[in-house]
């Protein structure tokens, strides 16, 4: 009965493990769908840089001025005049970007350990409920050879001594009968 008290506490523990590491896994999924739409979102951005900076514009999209009856110096925005800053940029991830990979690939690796984790504690919880299930079998199976038979033999006695005292509660009558008589 020790071991199968000990069993049980041991399974609800591990229950509640693989509970936990399924509100981590969860929260961990969630947070990996917000670093991949982050990087989606940047990728989309750096996309769409890219594709209006190749766009020569004729009229200024601000205010409608013609653009090409106007000399620009080399080197500068042929919109606004000033200095170019996007000529000499080396074409490398933003750093943002890059800190959201290098998070994305580290909470990859947390599912991943989670996983193993979860399929651990997941085995843990299969072998520790066999093991109150044989447990409580075996106890039933000692329990019914050895005290239904002790109960049956008290069972019998106690009807015994019931259909006595019956017995003898009839014949104190007849005796108490004959007294009268």
């Amino acid at each position: 009965r020790d071991l199968l008290n000990d069993a049980e506490v041991s399974l609800a523990e591990a229950r509640e493990l693989s509970a936990e590491l399924g509100r981590q896994r969860d929260e961990y999924e969630i947070e990996r769908r917000r670093v991949a739409q982050d990087i989606d979102r940047l990728a989309r951005m750096d996309s769409a840089g890219l594709r209006l900076a190749s766009i020569e514009f004729r009229v200024c999209p601000r205010c409608t001025q013609r653009l090409d009856q106007r000399e620009a110096p080399s080197g500068s925005c042929p919109v606004c005049l000033q200095d170019d800053i996007v000529v000499g940029l080396p074409a490398t991830d933003q750093y943002e970007s890059e800190q959201l990979r290098e998070q994305l690939s580290e909470i990859i690796e947390q599912l991943a350990v989670i996983g193993s984790q979860e399929a651990q504690a997941q085995a843990a919880i299969d072998s520790r409920a066999s093991m109150v299930a044989s447990l409580t079998e075996e106890i039933d199976e000692r329990t019914a050879s050895r005290l239904t038979p002790r109960l049956q033999v008290y069972a019998d006695a106690a009807s015994t001594a019931a259909a006595a005292a019956a017995e003898q509660r009839a014949m104190d009558q007849i005796l108490l009968q004959w007294d009268r008589a």
